[in-house]
């Protein structure tokens, strides 16, 4: 992280996008974590230049667009494996932002990709929280398993998409 400029630098932004974060700060200073970082840096990835602001913990306006972001640390047990969920916020923006583990793997999908997955009758469901639906991703082969059975899809049109 560069403090004097504010930026987390992925080799991929140019200056102009640094001012611009800079002009519209998307995380407090309590948030300044990894997973900020990474989330930080994958919303300017996918951003192409343009504005970016939050609209609350989870979701931030990416030009015209909304889109829900999560963030999964990798696990030392299986580096390839995230897991996610599926919930009614996440159905309420345009586009769903999955980072795996850092900002240079992410998967960026239209909410209708998602909201498939969240319909099939047989989605894995939470056992504590109704309404929420679980997922794994596999990042070598660039699926998503959602139900019993080894249900799957495929996340590779959406591996490194941009707004």
């Amino acid at each position: 992280m560069n403090e004097r400029i504010g930026c987390v630098d992925t080799g991929r932004r140019l200056i102009s996008e640094c001012a611009t974060w800079i002009k519209t700060p998307f995380f407090s200073e309590k948030e300044n974590t990894v997973s900020a970082a990474e989330k930080k840096s994958a919303l300017l990835a996918i951003s192409n230049g343009a504005n970016i602001s939050p609209l609350g913990k989870a979701k931030y306006r990416v030009g015209r667009s909304v889109v829900h972001v999560r963030f999964c640390s990798q696990s030392k047990e299986a580096v390839d494996k995230f897991k996610f969920n599926i919930n009614p916020n996440t159905l309420s923006a345009d586009f769903e932002l999955w980072v795996c583990g850092s900002a240079s793997l992410y998967y960026l999908m239209p909410v209708s990709f998602l909201q498939g997955i969240y319909n099939d009758p047989s989605t894995y469901e939470d056992r504590h929280h109704p309404g929420i639906k679980v997922v794994s991703v596999d990042a070598l082969s660039h699926t998503v398993t959602y139900a019993s059975g080894g249900v799957n899809a495929s996340l590779g049109k959406y591996l490194g998409a941009k707004i």
